[in-house]
């Protein structure tokens, strides 16, 4: 995949252009692109929603965008009406199926007339030199409608793939889908128990199996949940052990010791038994969703004492669907991700007489340390980071385009495309990629980057 996103702007003529969304949040990401008319857009889809969200809040078009390029994760009405609000009636939407076996091998490409058959977008038709069959519980092909394993063809496949029995050129790819009446393909879910978030496999017997070797932990299990946007987060649901009363900042700290970060859960629920089936086996299906409760944490709730403090906890509640946030809460103890902390940006950004940077986000993770720093800048004269109306999106300052421009590296003259350097799943400070394919957004097929930009 990281080869596809590089080599798809560059062999077209295109520029390939790195942006580091932990510096400028999803605000900056909008003026960058509207600047230099990016055409192409590439990424997950947590990502584009965040910033559709932005762009609606704001009240703002990327009109220049011909394309937008979405994988990793179902694509719901709700996208489907973020791609109509915020678009020309030009653009058109592909929406890319594979894995990192077979890369692309279904693809749909929509324009703003289409209406799906369902809640969600098809998959599409198998792109060129790749056959795409549906496989039943016995192995037999599903013809007609029905469901079955996803199963691609192709002699183009990667290293480490599962073939079917006496076909090399294959591979199981553990997906189950529908075919409908219509000949569309319906992705169900897995056949095991690994589930995608932001687009990245994870394997939750494994997230279950180190939380359960917790000392303060009698049984666990994780499932994916999907919240009201359509985004998809992990879910640990613990059983404490006999006595014990952990809270969810330790249980975290214990899983990040052991696991990459996108498969730590962001959310926990504690009970007294898991529910179990008829056969005593784990109901998954009965599992309760997370709370908007205020999570169980080793740090004491302090509420705000200020219209400074009572803004940012607004915004965090918002962001993180929570009813209660204390001044001393990690953000990321609370469930928060690098992406939620740029919508986080976002808000605050129109919140505040002056903008809040990103970096003073991963900086200050508590609202009681954000809540000095701004406070701070106001006392030292560089601003008043009073509180303010929200008011229209204006040019950005100058310091901010020069980040822009220390950020962005030409690589090819012509047409633009965007790689940004952190993964769609990060669940913390320090994660950070460089690969494109694991960045959430790699764009290709921009118009010239405008003259000025490419300065150092």
């Amino acid at each position: 995949s990281a080869v596809q996103d590089t080599f798809a702007a560059l062999l077209s003529g295109g520029t390939l252009l790195p942006i580091d969304l932990k510096a400028i949040g999803v605000a900056g990401l909008i003026d960058w692109m509207r600047t230099t008319r990016v055409s192409v857009y590439h990424s997950t889809l947590p990502i584009f929603r965040n910033l559709t969200r932005a762009m609606r809040d704001q009240g703002t078009e990327l009109p220049d965008v011909r394309v937008l390029a979405l994988g990793g994760d179902h694509i719901h009405q709700a996208d489907l009406e973020a791609y109509h609000r915020g678009f020309s009636d030009d653009c058109l939407l592909a929406s890319a199926y594979g894995s990192t076996e077979c890369s692309c091998a279904l693809l749909m490409v929509a324009d703003k007339s289409y209406r799906p058959p369902g809640a969600v977008l098809p998959l599409g038709q198998p792109v060129h030199a790749t056959a795409v069959r549906l496989l039943d519980e016995t192995g037999a092909v599903v013809d007609g409608p029905g469901d079955g394993e996803i199963v691609v063809y192709s002699e183009h496949l990667a290293e480490g793939r599962a073939p079917v029995s006496g076909d090399p050129a294959s591979h199981r790819t553990g997906d189950l889908a529908r075919r409908r009446a219509d000949g569309t393909l319906e992705l169900l879910g897995r056949r095991d128990f690994q589930v995608k978030i932001s687009g990245i496999r994870v394997d939750v017997t494994e997230v279950e199996d180190r939380l359960k070797r917790g000392a303060n932990v009698d049984d666990a299990v994780v499932a994916a949940h999907e919240d009201e946007s359509g985004g998809r987060r992990l879910v640990a649901y613990v059983v404490p052990a006999r006595g014990s009363v952990p809270s969810v900042d330790e249980l975290r700290a214990e899983a990040r010791r052991y696991l990459p970060d996108h498969a730590v859960p962001t959310a926990y629920v504690f009970m007294d038994a898991l529910p179990l089936t008829v056969n005593n086996k784990i109901d998954r299906a009965n599992l309760p969703p997370p709370s908007r409760e205020r999570p169980r944490l080793a740090t004491a709730f302090a509420g705000p004492g200020n219209a400074l403090e009572r803004t940012i906890v607004a915004a965090w509640s918002e962001v993180l669907g929570l009813d209660e946030v204390g001044l001393d809460d990690n953000f990321f103890d609370l469930g928060g991700t690098s992406l939620r902390l740029t919508a986080v940006h976002a808000l605050l950004r129109s919140a505040f007489d002056r903008p809040v940077r990103m970096v003073d986000l991963y900086a200050a993770p508590t609202i009681r340390a954000l809540a000095e720093l701004v406070g701070g800048r106001r006392d030292a004269g560089t601003g008043s980071g009073r509180p303010t109306a929200a008011r229209p999106n204006t040019t950005r300052a100058a310091a901010d385009r020069g980040a822009r421009r220390r950020s962005a590296r030409t690589v090819a003259a012509g047409t633009s495309a965007i790689g940004i350097g952190i993964s769609a799943a990060d669940t913390g400070p320090g994660a950070a990629s460089t690969s494109p394919s694991a960045a959430g957004i790699s764009t290709a097929g921009a118009d010239r980057v405008p003259e000025g930009e490419n300065e150092r």
